[in-house]
């Protein structure tokens, strides 16, 4: 049998090492060592270094590793490692599509995996691994969907070579490469010839008018997980030895607790410890309704410091003060009273106010934080993976790069979980307390402290 009539080879051997090479800036490629082709797109400065072999981008890479956004295994699974986190807005199916539509991939073939922690991973308009503000299809269009080119392109090259035809004469369907008289190669069997391909340097996108999954209904990948209570989300979090705390956090910025009355809180059976921090004071208990119950019967004196007076009144007075500034005219162009005048109009004037409002997620605010000798680890949904990781390096007096962030799915975000004070204080009380700690704000403390 030719190789040409072969619709479903053998697995091919695993390429020679020589053949994972180190990658410029540039590189959008990345060569495994196994048979799988890996493809990632490096977005930060620095010579990325090659995948080892048969790893796993979730593995801790170091933080120079690049993005290994795409792996196509023999057996012709394509897993999809997605940067920004899921929060209820569907990254975890749209970053897989866009890449699918260029790799021209079977739909059915695709995997998702939430991406580690790790600079590689910055969203390119932030700069940084962090998930907000609309961002997330704005920022990966162009790199996810050259991701997928490129693999495609290095797939037809194999093919091409293993046929002895002109790659323009080949197409792609489905993850197989299509001879022009019909004969196929799945994409599972050129993975070790496509990864000896060279790189291509700015692979063609497809025209909108030939998508096929871009802009199409699709399943949801993390439905299925999700309802069928599979999907792992921060409160899920469990480690040996772990103590859950509760805060009564400071009522007003900048307040301190002078006297604390803790009696009554000891004798709750299940609390272990009390400790004041910074932003409050916390009750480690063996479980949340011990640990909530020994928060609630604390007696605590506080003292408000500067923003003592602080009331509703205070600040409407404050920004309207601010609004009828000079210099809060950010341009002024026309004369409104004189061209309502002209026109013989009447003017009428009211104000409106609205209260501050609470970005109110559905999954109660929590971190899971285990400080160590030499390491800290972090579970937690959070949308600021990159900037907590460095935050917490310094809260812990570690070095980032041993600061292991566990991103989990998000109960909702709204830009509530990009904020790093949950995160901060589980570390605090970890470190302090010499256990590891689940912090969770009931719906009443997170509406006090957002």
């Amino acid at each position: 049998m030719s190789p040409r009539t072969a619709t479903r080879p053998d697995a091919p051997h695993a390429p020679d090492a020589a053949h994972a090479s180190d990658a410029s800036r540039r590189d959008f490629l990345k060569l495994g060592a196994t048979s799988a082709l890996v493809v990632g797109i490096a977005l930060r400065l620095g010579t990325p270094r090659a995948l080892a072999a048969g790893a796993a981008p979730a593995a801790a890479p170091a933080p120079f590793l690049p993005n290994a956004f795409l792996r196509l295994a023999a057996d012709n699974t394509i897993t999809v490692v997605c940067g920004p986190v899921e929060m209820g807005q569907g990254v975890l199916t749209a970053i897989p599509m866009l890449i699918a539509e260029e790799l021209d991939a079977d739909w059915s073939q695709i995997r998702v995996e939430q991406a580690p922690t790790n600079p590689a991973y910055a969203n390119p308009l932030f700069g940084m691994q962090a998930t907000g503000g609309s961002t997330t299809i704005r920022a990966y269009w162009g790199p996810m969907r050259k991701a997928g080119a490129a693999a495609r392109a290095m797939l037809v090259a194999a093919a091409a070579q293993q046929w002895s035809l002109d790659p323009a004469l080949l197409r792609t369907a489905d993850s197989q490469v299509i001879a022009p008289d019909g004969c196929k190669l799945a994409y599972g069997a050129l993975v070790a010839a496509a990864s000896t391909q060279a790189v291509p340097a700015d692979p063609p996108l497809k025209n909108p008018k030939d998508f096929r999954i871009l802009g199409k209904p699709r399943r949801r990948l993390d439905s299925f997980d999700k309802s069928h209570g599979k999907a792992h989300y921060g409160l899920d979090a469990q480690v040996p030895g772990l103590l859950v705390a509760v805060m009564s956090r400071a009522p007003l910025p900048g307040a301190k607790p002078v006297k604390i009355n803790d009696t009554k809180t000891r004798a709750v059976k299940g609390v272990q410890q009390v400790i004041t921090i910074p932003h409050g004071v916390a009750v480690l208990a063996d479980g949340y309704w011990a640990a909530s119950k020994g928060r609630d019967l604390l007696e605590i004196e506080w003292d408000l410091g500067a923003n003592a007076g602080l009331s509703s009144a205070k600040v409407t007075a404050m920004l309207t003060d601010g609004a009828n500034n000079a210099n809060a005219i950010a341009r002024h162009e026309g004369d409104v009273d004189a061209a309502g005048a002209t026109a013989g109009l009447k003017m009428i004037e009211a104000v409106y106010e609205a209260p501050y409002l609470a970005h109110a997620c559905m999954e109660p605010l929590n971190c899971t934080a285990w400080v160590k000798d030499d390491s800290v680890e972090i579970w937690a949904g959070t949308q600021s993976q990159g900037p907590t990781q460095g935050i917490l390096s310094q809260v812990a007096q570690i070095a980032a790069k041993n600061v292991i962030l566990h991103p989990q799915m998000l109960g909702g975000g709204f830009g509530r979980r990009f904020a790093p004070d949950f995160s901060i204080d589980a570390t605090l009380l970890s470190k302090i307390s010499g256990r590891p700690v689940k912090l969770i704000y009931s719906r009443e403390d997170d509406m006090a402290a957002g």
